[in-house]
């Protein structure tokens, strides 16, 4: 396996894991460290996949992480207005939309701070945008 395909396979692992933490409540202050301290070291290897790829001018990953960025973030505030617009239903259809921002918005809720989940995917998303030297 390259070491792409490794840093990668790295990325899906801390995905799987922060969608986990975030479906774990804890009120323990140094276990809310650990989650956010996990949630983001997620970045990492993105941001590793990126610098790595716009040094060798590998626009195929670059443009995957950009993609990966705009459907996390754009997923994040659709499925936030749909927490909102759930509010007079019952207590098991917000339970599930609540899953549901977990799972398309990992790591935001597992950081416990989500503007820093939101900021970081950001970050990924502008550094995709690679501007060509004259």
């Amino acid at each position: 396996m390259s070491r792409k395909g490794k840093i990668a396979l790295i990325w899906a692992i801390m995905y799987v894991l922060c969608t986990i933490l975030g479906f774990i409540r804890t009120e323990n202050g140094l276990l809310q460290a650990i989650f956010a301290l996990i949630s983001i070291g997620f970045f990492l290897p993105g941001g590793i996949l990126l610098y790595e790829a716009v040094g060798a001018k590998d626009k195929k990953t670059i443009r995957v992480i950009r993609y990966l960025s705009i459907a996390s973030l754009s997923l994040t505030v659709l499925t936030l207005i749909g927490n909102v617009l759930t509010l007079p239903s019952t207590e098991a259809v917000g339970d599930r939309m609540y899953g549901l921002l977990i799972v398309v918005s990992t790591p935001m809720i597992s950081s416990q701070a989500w503007v820093i989940s939101l900021f970081l995917w950001s970050c990924l998303l502008f550094g995709s945008f690679v501007k060509k030297k004259k």
